[in-house]
């Protein structure tokens, strides 16, 4: 009786169970991929419908209904993202922050060193008097006595301070001018035209705010320059 010659097991099975795992593998990336675009959207929408409300009611006044009404969420979709107000306040604060140092400053291509600085001074005030700068304004002035608000955003403040800085000696070369008067002056600014939205309540029409903003920049220009 001849003997038999073991046939070769069938890989097929081990070769299946590969290609099923790899299959459950990519869907479940897949759906964790969407999932996180949907809360990621989701965040968005809510932060924006804050940013919205703080602007229009500002901070004391914008509630978590004004928010969900506006973001057109329920309650417990917002608070399953944001617990609390405050740290829904936190989130778009930090959205508020990088949206200012992405938005980036004006470069002139023609004109005196002077008409540059001008122009990108009237930038920052331009910046600020929008939707999302007010709101932040907003927020500037309640964490002023908010002693809480104020411990979740005074690190983030310093370290935008200084991002922009370090952005403003990058994109900008003031010959002859020291770093830390450059820098200065742009404080000066920001510090000047945040207060100027205060003053809105004190005059009859824009018209009026944007001439006093000329002004500001009228008087401020001249000292980015080498004296």
């Amino acid at each position: 009786m001849s003997e038999q010659v073991p046939k070769p097991q069938s890989k097929t099975t081990h070769h299946n169970k590969t290609l099923s795992e790899s299959l459950r593998e990519s869907v479940g990336e897949s759906v964790g991929n969407k999932k996180e675009q949907q809360t990621k959207k989701s965040k968005q929408n809510i932060c924006n419908a804050a940013i919205w409300c703080l602007d229009k009611y500002g901070y004391a006044e914008t509630s978590i209904n004004r928010i969900t009404k506006k973001a057109d969420v329920s309650r417990g979709a917002l608070t399953h993202h944001f617990p609390c107000k405050e740290d829904l306040i936190v989130e778009s604060v930090q959205r508020l922050l990088a949206r200012t140092v992405k938005t980036g400053w004006q470069k002139k291509q023609n004109g005196t060193p002077t008409d540059y600085i001008r122009e990108n001074i009237f930038w920052i005030w331009k910046n600020l008097d929008t939707v999302q700068g007010r709101a932040l304004v907003e927020v500037l002035i309640a964490s002023r006595t908010d002693k809480a608000l104020n411990a979740r955003i005074s690190d983030k403040l310093i370290h935008w301070n200084k991002k922009i800085s370090s952005e403003l000696l990058q994109n900008h070369t003031f010959s002859g001018m020291d770093d830390a008067k450059i820098i200065l002056l742009f404080d000066v600014c920001r510090t000047f035209f945040r207060g100027l939205l205060v003053q809105k309540s004190f005059v009859e029409s824009e018209e009026e705010l944007t001439q006093i903003a000329t002004l500001f920049i009228e008087i401020i220009a001249p000292h980015f320059q080498k004296q």
